[in-house]
């Protein structure tokens, strides 16, 4: 999930309103994806440290 890009599905004439309604949930995904690899990556930074000194 974390290297999958999500993408916002571009709105036009014939699919306004459905991608209105995907966008939120799409962001929401991505926000935690995001959330999940800085967290990830700290935790990695940590151990790294842990390990040198």
């Amino acid at each position: 999930m974390l290297s999958e890009m999500l993408e916002i599905p571009q709105a036009s004439v014939f699919n306004g309103k459905p991608a209105q309604e995907k966008a939120p949930a799409t962001v929401q995904r991505r926000r935690k994806a995001y959330a999940v690899q800085s967290i990830l990556a700290a935790h990695r930074d940590s151990l790294r440290a842990a390990r040198m000194g």
